[in-house]
């Protein structure tokens, strides 16, 4: 469902659509758990000074059969990603963490801010189950990770100024990158970058946790693998090989 919908549709799996469930607020990231309950996050954001603003992230458990809801628990992170440009608000990659839910093999629901060493597992119904504590160590932010990220995004909007279909819209990609050339981009960074992007389970139970790049550069994916239990098992990479096929 769209993320503004209050609602998601529930599948089977040959396709058909079983059930339209209701939610009370804004629905992203659901997630699937065993005893007929799903989870799914939504947001709120505040502002805290001159494009500062603290997202509220509250993690929602549904019950399917009863209907009802309840906060598990709710992520303070400070968002630094927008900026003006002439009376609009234009929004960028922040590097100050995102939050992942992502099912078990057993059906519970796992809990990770990418800035943080731990994934918490939770019962359908709350009850923490255990902890994973990653093997991944914090990178300090420094001058070659902003001036890269900087160097891709003006790329970006070089690319749009010189391929855009309208002349408006070319004068739009123009003025973006004029307000963003002043900008300063440290003040999209936190202290340290996130420690990674994404988590999935595979069919065995694993979690590969993927970690967060290092570099601006082309890079082959690299993720480590723990068990269900979170017994830490390795790390490998993702090679797209000589002819160089898409990984995503």
């Amino acid at each position: 469902e769209y993320a503004s919908n209050r609602r998601f549709t529930l599948w089977d799996f040959d396709g058909k659509c079983e059930k339209v469930v209701k939610t009370k607020h804004t629905t992203f990231y659901i997630t699937a758990l065993r005893d007929n309950r799903a989870a799914y996050y939504h947001y709120s954001q505040y502002g805290k000074k001159k494009n500062d603003y603290m997202d509220t992230i509250s993690i929602i458990l549904k019950d399917i059969t009863s209907g009802k809801e309840k906060t598990l628990k709710k992520v303070h992170l400070l968002d630094r990603s927008s900026f003006k440009v002439g009376r609009a608000i234009v929004t960028y990659g922040s590097f100050f963490g995102r939050v992942f839910l992502s099912q078990t093999i057993d059906g519970n629901l796992a809990v990770g801010v990418s800035n943080q060493r731990e994934i918490e597992i939770y019962s359908p119904t709350g009850k923490l189950v255990r902890t994973i504590n990653l093997e991944i160590p914090q990178t300090p932010v420094i001058k070659k990770h902003i001036d890269e990220y900087r160097a891709k995004m003006l790329n970006y909007l070089q690319k749009k100024i010189e391929t855009e279909s309208t002349p408006a819209k070319r004068n739009w990609a123009k003025q973006e990158k004029k307000a963003l050339i002043k900008h300063d981009f440290s003040k999209f960074f936190d202290k340290h970058l996130p420690l990674y992007n994404d988590i999935m389970v595979d069919a065995e139970g694993n979690f590969l946790v993927f970690k967060f790049p290092q570099s601006g550069e082309e890079q082959h994916p690299v993720f480590q693998v723990y068990s269900n239990e979170g017994k830490y098992i390795c790390e490998t990479v993702l090679d797209s090989g000589k002819y160089n096929v898409e990984i995503d």
